[in-house]
């Protein structure tokens, strides 16, 4: 952008060009933006400024200022110079679906917000090839979800405009991720690129033996969910050069129910554990101060408690001896049943003696008649390890 400037006297000290929309003039060489690709000559008369490596952010209205050494030296040339800056575009004039249900047939326009003029001739590229036989504006072809197509002027071809594009396959993503609970809210959205943008989305819930639609738009929300909404969905992103599925998200909807009763089921668990180990435990000590001897636990079931112990006896009980006309007769002692002892002591025992008679002799059944008539005198000994002897009863 050129410019000339004069001033009626002093000096100039500073020299700079700035976008009008700030309100501090700050010089184009010191904005990040800008960095590198501002040049001013050399010459401090002229006062023009060369831009480089343009970009659409560059279109603005530029202004020059240059400050003096005089007092309110300070200028600015106005209104300045306004920019434009733009990219070739391609749009899609119209479409039709073609016999093959792959694709559409497109008419094409290369557009510019610049006024050309009319003995500009363009350059169009499908698939990044060139297409030798195309000069004007305008192109038609046939159009596949695969295809991009771009153009540029004649001559120019390194300053080709974006290419179009059907969209890509598009990603589905849900929020809140994790584990989705019955009554509550999921937001499914759909993502594609494309050029020209994506102008429609359809979801989709896949059925027994059939899509479902299900609404339109690039979220979708499922509000108080359902077990009812429980399973795979998709979107479709379309624009005017085709359309694209995406894969299937499956949506699991778990019941409140089945919730609690697990909360229940590990509760029970629990309780379970705890009795189980209280009854173990009581059992063990129950055992532990039930135990003793072997002979303790077998005499307290033989011996009744209330029966007394044999040093505790004051009698033994004898049967009568008779005596019949043999030579010799033995002498039996009939006692008491034998008594259970509550402690282990050492066994107690008694000696008989027997005394032989004879017929024969008349002296000696005289001496018997005398201590004895019809019945013999008995001597029993009672052994005791501790006690005295004594002599059983007559």
């Amino acid at each position: 952008m050129n410019c000339f400037y004069t001033y009626p006297k002093g000096t100039v000290e500073k020299t700079f060009w700035f976008i009008n929309s700030d309100i501090n003039p700050v010089d184009l060489t010191t904005e990040s933006e800008y960095k590198g690709r501002v040049h001013y000559p050399d010459n401090v008369k002229d006062c023009g400024v060369r831009i480089s490596d343009l970009r659409q952010s560059d279109s603005a209205q530029y202004q020059f200022r240059f400050i003096t050494n005089q007092p309110g030296g300070h200028y600015t040339g106005s209104p300045g110079v306004t920019l434009t800056v733009t990219d070739l575009q391609v749009h899609v004039n119209s479409s039709s679906s073609c016999r093959n249900s792959s694709c559409v047939q497109v008419e094409l326009r290369c557009h510019s917000s610049c006024r050309l003029p009319d003995y500009y001739k363009y350059t169009w590229f499908k698939n990044r090839q060139e297409i030798q036989s195309e000069t004007s504006s305008s192109y038609s072809t046939s159009f596949s979800s695969e295809d991009t197509v771009s153009c540029a002027l004649k001559g120019y071809e390194m300053f080709s405009s974006p290419p179009v594009f059907a969209p890509t396959v598009p990603s589905v993503s849900f929020s809140p991720s994790g584990e989705i609970i019955e009554g509550s809210s999921v937001t499914l959205t759909c993502t594609s690129d494309a050029n020209p943008p994506v102008t429609k989305y359809t979801w989709y819930k896949r059925g027994k033996n059939q899509l479902q639609s299900r609404g339109e738009g690039q979220q979708f929300v499922l509000s108080f969910i359902t077990s009812s909404d429980y399973g795979s969905y998709s979107c479709v992103a379309e624009n005017s050069l085709g359309l694209k599925m995406s894969e299937y998200v499956y949506i699991d909807v778990k019941y409140k129910w089945k919730s609690v009763a697990a909360g229940v089921t590990v509760a029970i668990l629990l309780l379970i554990i705890l009795i189980s180990v209280f009854i173990f435990v009581r059992r063990w000590r129950a055992l532990k101060t039930s135990s003793e001897p072997e002979d303790r636990a077998d005499n307290s079931q033989q011996c009744p408690p209330n029966h007394r112990h044999p040093e505790e006896q004051d009698n033994l009980h004898y049967a009568s001896v008779n005596f019949s006309q043999n030579k010799e007769d033995p002498v039996y002692s009939n006692t008491g049943p034998a008594r259970c002892p509550r402690h282990k002591k050492e066994p107690t025992f008694t000696e008989y003696s027997a005394l032989p008679f004879h017929n024969n002799s008349k002296k000696r059944r005289d001496r018997v008649k005398e201590t004895a008539e019809d019945s013999a005198v008995l001597y029993s000994t009672v052994k005791k390890p501790k006690g005295p002897r004594t002599s059983a009863p007559k």
